[in-house]
């Protein structure tokens, strides 16, 4: 009877097969709520197996499906048919993902445009506004700016959901690898006079539903 091996450790190239394994899960997870099918013609589910998903293409998918979800106030748009314009404040490793996204695309009847921002300035002629990493220091101040305009803001990670941010969007752990989710703060939406849709909040993982400071309810 040959001896019985030891349970193999996981090397770096199973640990990054398995995180590939949970974007697509991530991804199709995604599609499967609805979050991502504009950007089906882009991204098709028969093609997923075939290569690696990045975890910013879903995360270009999850910005795209949540224009289908969010309602602007009507100052928000210059003309019936002026485009949803979504921007990325900081450098990010969204941003060739998010050209191929929305390029051709409509949500809401207008098109979705795609623009990399200079400055915070810039930020305040969007409507939604995806903060990249490596900003956390500024974070705060640019959610608090913004947060008064029709600006969605989406943060780049989970903590950013607590530093103002509209929208969050981050990689959770579990066993083995991760995938991308969201989250969503109410009092955020309001104060910026946008709505987000019963019909996206179901499919958020965590979400502030009262000022910080004040007690949710159980």
């Amino acid at each position: 009877m040959s001896a019985r091996r030891p349970p193999t450790p996981f090397t770096a190239a199973w640990r990054r097969r398995l995180l590939r394994i949970w974007v697509v899960l991530g991804l199709v997870a995604c599609l499967r709520l609805g979050l991502a099918e504009a950007s089906a013609a882009a991204l098709p589910v028969a093609a997923l197996p075939s290569r690696e998903i990045t975890e910013y293409e879903v995360k270009a998918a999850y910005l795209l499906r949540f224009t289908r979800h969010i309602e602007w106030p009507a100052g928000a748009f210059a003309t019936p048919s002026s485009p949803i314009i979504i921007g990325v404040l900081g450098r990010s490793p969204i941003d060739q993902a998010l050209t191929r996204t929305v390029q051709g695309v409509t949500s809401q009847g207008r098109p979705v445009e795609f623009r990399p921002l200079g400055d915070l300035a810039e930020a305040k002629a969007c409507h939604l506004v995806l903060v990249g990493r490596g900003h956390e220091r500024e974070e705060a101040a640019w959610f608090r700016e913004l947060s008064r305009l029709p600006v969605v803001t989406v943060a780049d990670s989970f903590e950013g959901l607590a530093r103002g941010a509209v929208l969050s969007l981050y990689m959770e752990e579990r066993s083995g690898g991760a995938r991308v989710v969201f989250g969503a703060s109410l009092p955020a939406a309001r104060a910026a006079g946008v709505q987000l849709s019963a019909a996206m909040l179901p499919s958020a993982r965590h979400i502030i539903r009262e000022p910080a400071g004040k007690k949710e309810p159980s």
